[in-house]
């Protein structure tokens, strides 16, 4: 059988399912080895995986990954590129070490690494290196740039609509320079080129086979999809040990539809963005929404009836 590493970005939206491919490796017989920040040792350690943390700066505390203090009143864009940035090409010299150490002490046959793990970047860009082959491991929707459709954009059939694509696609990658910037000075501490294509589509390209983890018909459609890209459908985590049913749990009997919003893993700081509206537009309707909001902290939602959060 195989030694598989595992890597993970430090966040619970990339963790849990890349836990779950491991968990399910590790029973048909492979030897897997899982990297990721030390905040979720306990959790690998706990699903029976060996556990190997990063170091450095790349050792994330997802839960407040940067200190924002002081760029309260910065732009929107400007807070993403920082964050960017400091959670990513910061932490990419040291990602680069704790790959390296790894693939010195354990040979290695295979690497996985969820989407937004930028480690193997070096490694994917030293030429003439003897490497293992990696498969990135599709956990976000695609952040792929295509002539059909932006990064960002949804497609544009109408007369003039690739030229707007075109135009789009500029505007993003305008938008996240900085991101670009910073990243291609980090791959040069490591000793390895920048970047040839813009970031977001480095994570698709670079890559020897990428495993989008949904179903195509979710993605904007894209006639120039790279060849290596395929859909695989979800991963799902398996059930948790000690779960206690909340007392609503009846109502998910099949009689009425049920709606779940959530901001996900990281944007969930501001509940307004779509967990608010969500529940005042759905209020009136015949359905069972369920809001999970990544946090304990909700006492300022507005709950309609028909609202569970």
């Amino acid at each position: 059988m195989s030694h598989i590493l595992i890597c993970a970005y430090s966040n619970p939206g990339n963790v849990t399912p890349m836990l779950a491919v491991g968990v399910y490796l590790a029973e048909l017989g492979h030897t897997i080895t899982f990297h990721t920040a030390e905040v979720f040792r306990q959790k690998v350690e706990k699903a029976g995986l060996r556990f190997v943390g990063i170091t450095g700066k790349a050792d994330i505390d997802y839960r407040n990954p940067v200190n924002m203090e002081g760029r309260e009143n910065t732009t929107f864009l400007e807070q993403t590129n920082y964050i960017l940035k400091q959670t990513i090409a910061e932490a990419l010299l040291d990602l680069d070490r704790d790959l390296q150490k790894i693939l010195k002490e354990n040979p290695v046959d295979l690497i996985l690494t969820s989407v937004m793990y930028f480690g193997t970047f070096p490694l994917l860009l030293r030429s003439g290196k003897r490497r293992p082959p990696v498969i990135d491991c599709g956990v976000n929707p695609l952040s792929l740039s295509s002539v059909d459709c932006g990064p960002l954009s949804p497609p544009d059939n109408t007369p003039g609509g690739r030229q707007r694509i075109r135009e789009a696609n500029l505007q993003t990658q305008m938008a996240f320079a900085p991101m670009q910037e910073a990243l291609d000075g980090a791959l040069n501490q490591c000793s390895v080129p920048a970047l040839s294509e813009f970031w977001l589509d480095a994570i698709y390209m670079l890559p020897d086979l990428v495993l989008q983890f949904s179903g195509e018909a979710f993605e904007f459609p894209r006639s120039d999809m790279q060849s290596h890209l395929h859909f695989v459908g979800p991963i799902l985590p398996a059930l948790v040990d000690g779960f206690e049913e909340p007392e609503w749990w009846s109502a998910l009997d099949g009689s009425k539809p049920v709606i779940l919003v959530t901001q996900g893993t990281l944007a969930n700081r501001n509940l307004d963005d779509l967990i608010q509206p969500t529940l005042i537009a759905l209020a009136n309707d015949d359905v069972l929404v369920i809001a999970a909001t990544g946090r304990s902290d909700h006492a300022g939602l507005l709950i309609p009836a028909n609202a569970r959060v």
